[in-house]
């Protein structure tokens, strides 16, 4: 009984940090148009013709330019050499550190972590991201944001809920009539 007991209680304190520390805002796309907002984290994306996208917690989409990519490239994700004719590229976007995103014409979006530009086309090692949706066809967007000031009472919280159920142990074990150490 007691075990299932912690591990209720251990089940409600994950709870409460995992909504604790961000929220998930559904804002009206237009925001984020003229390159603001460039980088935040996107859970999902209401299109004007009533299509839903979603984008996971762990690998979230992102705003670059006037677009909704994503989702983000996972740690190790395998990139290939790709040549891209110059005619072919609608945007070339610097996104965090020396890495680039390319937009192509035909509606292509690009994480290119190394390049090379040539007279006519542009060499690159680079992932292809699954979905590009321009801005201008997205109704909303549901951006996720990071609450510094829950994050620190949640952890706050947690650590003294543990010192408090220490602290209640201990005093238990000391007026028990036994020995706290044997």
């Amino acid at each position: 009984m007691g075990k299932k007991i912690v591990a209720f209680i251990t089940l409600l304190a994950f709870l409460y940090l995992n909504y604790a520390c961000y929220t998930i805002k559904t804002e009206l796309a237009g925001k984020y148009s003229g390159g603001k907002g460039q980088g935040s984290d996107i859970l999902g994306v209401n299109t004007k013709s009533g299509e839903v996208v979603q984008f996971s917690k762990d690998r979230p989409g992102s705003i670059i330019g006037n677009f909704v990519i994503g989702p983000k490239p996972q740690e190790g994700i395998e990139t290939k050499k790709m040549e891209i004719p110059l005619e072919s590229i609608q945007d070339i976007i610097k996104s965090e550190a020396e890495n680039l995103e390319i937009i192509t014409k035909d509606g292509k979006a690009i994480h290119a972590t190394w390049i090379q530009k040539r007279a006519d086309r542009i060499i690159c090692i680079a992932y292809e991201y699954e979905k590009v949706i321009p801005l201008a066809e997205c109704e909303t967007v549901w951006v996720k944001k990071v609450e510094p000031v829950g994050t620190f009472f949640a952890v706050l919280g947690v650590i003294g809920g543990v010192l408090v159920v220490l602290a209640a142990i201990i005093f238990a074990a000391q007026f028990s009539g036994r020995p706290m150490f044997y």
